[in-house]
């Protein structure tokens, strides 16, 4: 369950230090108040026994225990009001009992107090201030849940930033889990915290990967070859596969906690390329000043290497020296990255006896192999885990456009072939693969409410268009590879098109040394090298047509018979 990457990691670092800003703020509490005790004490000594003042005297004292008492109300928030009085009261009396036995104690004739005076109420005294500190560690002392936080303090619920608890002392007198033990929430919390530096650490890599695949792609068209070309586009469809895969993920997750999952984190924003970013952003860039290459440059004697700055949109001709460059084996390495981490938060889930509960096997959804079967997944670059390849499969199965997908072949409603109630809530159903995931329909209808029953997101217009174009490329590379497959070019015709071609070349020869030495022929020379190409060209289209290897090209050409009829003459 994952509100929120800077939300998981304040908490985590909440939870380390919540105990020490708590019991800061209880012994501020406490400090003020023993202060309050401290000028009363000195009130008596002054008006009492230096000054023979009691009307001063008492008055100062009911001041400064009245603001005591007033602190203590205001501070303790998690008892109610008579038992602040009482243990306010323990704290009060040793003042007042100890101002009545100055006031009633012999004095001698200067006015002192007696030295050989007995003071009976002094053990009294002493006890109750021993009480009233015990009393105070027992209202500061921690609660039962998992916190330990003293919640009876008012301060401390100000720790409490995203509104958690409702009632600050519910979980004491909450009983526990029936058949959860203290080692059950441990390992809970252990999972919990092992996913948040999972979910961490793919984020991290992810954003390091982009900004050095982001740097490659703002380098100039003219500069990529072929190869480097095909493989950008590859690993940016890989990105965007494990990008969603990881987002899909952190929705199903937060929707098995009932928890809402902010589908904007995992927008185009991210995506950005490098000539849209911002100043701040470029210096922020982890990959700033990195060299981009090596590239390639035939001059036709030797092929140079060279690399691309893009910062000043120049090229680099020399040695890169003492500065980095940034290469595309590297930038390959770091897609591999992420793969990795995505792959390993993925198994964690299938590892996770409760997650693997709520997920769909394979007896529910006949779409979905066994983890036991599948063992195959990368956790980097020659690393394999076992049972990662179900969850990577559910994870991709959730999302949207393949989602879309099935339920167009299929032709059925997803949330009617599975019997799922809207009304219900989400966290008291069975998840399927397609449920909160982002941009899935669980999600979106759980936050929508029980009227969106039909609400079903579709992908934009453009978006479909570009998958049908890309089938469309897809099927007619498959018939062209089909066609040479079946049709494949026989001995022949290769040596009629080699002989044509060697026909064509000597013409473009004799045409050259004719037009050497007849300089002012008027271009005859020329036209009968024109002539006799179109010829030989002629002759190896109807070689081909005889053979029937050309595919009907000759045919299809309106020239063709014309060039035929000329090779005939």
């Amino acid at each position: 369950a994952m509100p929120g990457l800077h939300v998981q990691l304040f908490r985590r670092l909440q939870a380390k230090w919540q105990c020490y800003d708590a019991y800061c703020r209880v012994c501020m509490a406490l400090g003020v108040n023993q202060i309050l005790q401290a000028l009363s004490y000195y009130s008596i000594v002054h008006t009492l026994v230096e000054n023979r003042s009691p009307s001063a005297g008492y008055a100062l004292l009911f001041i400064f225990q009245s603001m005591a008492f007033a602190l203590s109300v205001l501070d303790i928030a998690g008892l109610p009001r008579r038992q602040i009085m009482g243990v306010q009261a323990v704290g009060t009396l040793p003042a007042f009992l100890a101002a009545l036995a100055v006031h009633s104690a012999e004095r001698t004739e200067s006015g002192g107090l007696e030295p050989g005076e007995m003071y009976w109420t002094s053990p009294a005294m002493f006890l109750l201030q021993a009480v009233w500190l015990e009393l105070l560690l027992w209202v500061a002392r921690p609660s039962n849940d998992d916190a330990c936080l003293p919640r009876r303090f008012r301060t401390v619920l100000f720790l409490d930033v995203f509104g958690d608890g409702a009632d600050p002392t519910e979980a004491e007198y909450v009983p526990p889990r029936e058949g959860a033990g203290s080692s059950d929430w441990v390992a809970d919390l252990g999972e919990q915290l092992l996913a948040a530096e999972r979910v961490a650490g793919a984020e991290n890599a992810m954003a390091f990967a982009h900004a050095a695949l982001r740097r490659w792609e703002a380098a100039p068209a003219a500069a990529l070859n072929g190869a480097q070309h095909l493989e950008l586009q590859r690993l940016r469809v890989e990105m965007q596969i494990w990008r969603r895969a990881l987002g899909g993920e952190m929705a199903w997750r937060a929707a098995t906690d009932g928890l809402p999952h902010d589908g904007t984190l995992w927008g185009n924003e991210e995506t950005r390329p490098f000539g849209e970013l911002s100043t701040a952003e470029k210096e922020e860039d982890p990959f700033k000043e990195f060299l981009i290459g090596p590239f390639e440059h035939d001059t036709g004697y030797e092929t140079k290497l060279y690399h691309y700055d893009i910062e000043k949109v120049q090229y680099h001709w020399e040695a890169p020296g003492p500065r980095p460059t940034l290469s595309l084996p590297q930038v390959t390495a770091a897609v591999r990255g992420v793969e990795a981490c995505v792959r390993l938060l993925l198994a964690m889930a299938e590892s996770r006896p409760s997650m693997a509960e709520s997920r769909p096997s394979s007896s529910t959804d006949n779409h979905e192999p066994n983890v036991a079967n599948d063992d195959v997944g990368h956790t980097g670059p020659g690393t394999l885990i076992r049972g990662a390849g179900n969850s990577l499969k559910l994870g991709l199965l959730r999302l949207p456009g393949v989602r879309n997908l099935r339920s167009r072949l299929t032709g059925a409603d997803d949330e009617e072939a599975r019997g799922i109630e809207l009304s219900q809530p989400l966290v008291q159903r069975q998840l399927s693969p397609e449920d909160g995931l982002l941009g899935g329909r669980g999600a979106h209808c759980h936050l929508a409410g029980p009227h969106a029953k039909h609400f079903a997101p579709e992908r934009l217009p453009w978006q479909e268009e570009r998958s049908r174009v890309n089938l469309s490329w897809q099927y007619w590379d498959w018939m062209l590879a089909k066609e040479n497959k079946f049709h494949p070019e026989t001995e022949e015709v290769r040596r009629s098109r080699d002989a044509a071609s060697a026909a064509g070349s000597a013409n473009i020869a004799r045409y050259f040394v004719m037009n050497r030495e007849n300089k002012n022929d008027g271009g005859r020379s020329r036209d009968a090298a024109s002539a006799a190409g179109s010829a030989n060209i002629a002759r190896y289209f109807v070689m081909n047509r005889e053979n029937k290897n050309d595919g009907g090209f000759a045919a299809a050409c309106p020239w063709s018979v014309a060039l035929r009829r000329a090779a005939g003459a």
